[in-house]
């Protein structure tokens, strides 16, 4: 896989160079809007620089069938010392993340959806949860466009669907939209299932395969980051099409679903 530092000549966002970094930040892009990965990046750069944290900065950008790599071209002519690779057709989600896990340097690893937004003081509490609970997943609250609260970690059915979990009550995932952890915990958990291609269902399937291995997710119950949902080109507010992916996570994990409790009809 061929990376590129970004280097223009009229950059708008610049990243330290770091030799040594000690985190190191992947996103995964799919047609996003040239506003949503600027503002994305823009305050992660921020609050890591605001935290004296060397960090690099890896973004893959999935081809897309309609405008190609255009976000990917954006940050070349807009960005200075972004590890960015351009692919000739989608991964996915999963497929995104891996190869940027597979480039990263850093042993701490944070998976960050284009269309989060982070706030002042974000990352400390999770390293130190991190550092706590080495081999755990680490994420935030996640909060809507309006501020409210939208998600605090989620629980798995017995049929396989998922739900909001309420405040107070053991998770047996988070969305993936923010997942800090260990390179060394991705590597034994096993990576995402390609099965889940292109998107939807692969955190959950992965929570479950880090539950087997004696760890959990974990919601910090005082950080949060704002998740705008969207943000890429033909994107949509409406419920997306999971039936497959449901079908694929029934199918794997038929065996144990059964211990998980019925949740409420949605």
């Amino acid at each position: 896989m061929t990376f590129r530092r970004t280097a223009s000549p009229a950059s708008v966002l610049e990243v330290p160079a770091t030799g040594a970094p000690a985190i190191s930040f992947i996103l995964v892009t799919f047609g996003t809007w040239p506003s949503v990965i600027d503002n994305c990046l823009r305050r992660l750069v921020a609050s890591v620089a605001f935290g004296d944290v060397p960090a690099e900065f890896i973004v893959i950008d999935n081809f897309h069938p309609v405008v190609g790599n255009a976000c990917g071209h954006h940050l070349a002519m807009t960005t200075s010392g972004i590890r960015l690779a351009m692919l000739r057709r989608n991964l996915g989600f999963g497929g995104g993340n891996e190869v940027g896990i597979a480039a990263a340097r850093a042993e701490t690893i944070c998976l960050v959806n284009p269309d989060l937004l982070v706030h002042d003081g974000w990352l400390t509490p999770l390293l130190a949860d991190l550092a706590e609970h080495p081999g755990d997943v680490i994420a935030p609250r996640l909060l809507d466009v309006h501020g409210e609260l939208d998600e605090a970690g989620r629980l798995i059915g017995s049929d396989g669907n998922t739900s909001p979990a309420p405040e107070g009550v053991e998770v047996d995932y988070a969305s993936a939209a923010c997942w800090l952890m260990k390179a060394s915990t991705h590597e034994r958990v096993g990576g995402f299932d390609p099965r889940f291609h292109p998107a939807y269902y692969e955190d959950v399937d992965y929570s479950l395969r880090l539950r087997r291995l004696g760890n959990q997710i974990r919601v910090h119950p005082t950080v949060a980051v704002t998740h705008l949902r969207g943000g890429s080109i033909g994107s949509s507010r409406a419920i997306a099409d999971v039936s497959a992916q449901l079908t694929v996570f029934k199918d794997l994990w038929q065996s144990e679903l059964w211990r998980q409790p019925s949740l409420p009809a949605r």
